[in-house]
């Protein structure tokens, strides 16, 4: 049996060891979790990526199509459009979305899919102004660049506040999101797309259009590489083609 001297002994042994321990878990907590001055990796697996300004508003989010953030406007979240589609999503860095990177597939019960491709960037407080696009499905094809003409006089959230409203709300609300719609939009022509270039089932088309965005020259060159250039007038009607009937 060891005598009183070794207790004492054995103790202090103990304690400086606890303290050794405690010390070392210490330094190698603040060096596995201190910044690293090179912020290299070699890889990095995340559901979501968020780069914030220092007061902590987004500028972009990178995430996968469970964590991809829905419509925010100064801070608010709405309605989430992008259901099943991962990608990228720009801010202006005060908490209102300007764009966006999506990518997504759908497949059916019966074997098809529908696929998309989409790069975006926004006017201020409103929608879409440039538009890269591609989807596909059974049916075929469609590629797109459009320049899009949004001129209404909108005051901050009012276009997300109220496109939330016509997907959301009551019948009462989705009645007067649409009113609102028809008056500052539909009503008003202050959406028209302006330029359209595309590839859409083999055929390559550009179209320019007014600022009503009726379409007044189209350029065509169809699955069968016969080209034709056409202008029509505000209604629709093709007054003019080239080559005309007499090539």
């Amino acid at each position: 049996m060891p005598t009183q001297e070794e207790l004492v002994r054995e103790i202090r042994r103990v304690k400086r060891w606890a303290i050794g321990a405690t010390i070392g878990v210490m330094v190698l907590a603040v060096v596995a979790f201190a910044p690293r001055q090179d912020g290299r990796f070699d890889e990095l697996t995340v559901h979501r990526l968020n780069v914030v300004e220092p007061d902590g508003q987004p500028t972009l989010v990178l995430a996968n199509s469970q964590r991809i953030p829905p419509v925010t406007c100064e801070g608010k979240a709405y309605v989430q459009t992008r259901k099943g589609a991962g990608g990228m999503i720009f801010f202006d860095g005060h908490g209102t979305e300007v764009g966006g990177m999506i990518f997504g597939l759908s497949e059916g019960e019966d074997g098809g899919y529908s696929a998309s491709r989409h790069l975006s960037f926004d006017r201020q407080f409103d929608d879409q102004t440039i538009v890269l696009s591609q989807s596909e499905d059974a049916d075929g094809m469609t590629k797109a660049l459009r320049f899009v003409d949004r001129t209404a006089d909108i005051e901050g959230c009012q276009f997300i506040e109220t496109a939330s409203r016509l997907r959301e709300g009551d019948s009462a609300q989705q009645a007067a999101a649409r009113r609102w719609f028809e008056e500052h939009y539909r009503g008003g022509k202050e959406v028209a797309n302006r330029v359209v270039l595309g590839v859409d089932h083999r055929n390559a088309v550009l179209v320019l259009a007014g600022t009503d965005g009726r379409p007044r020259i189209r350029m065509v060159v169809d699955s069968a590489s016969a080209a034709r250039l056409e202008f029509l007038d505000a209604d629709g009607r093709v007054v003019e083609s080239l080559p005309g009937d007499g090539r």
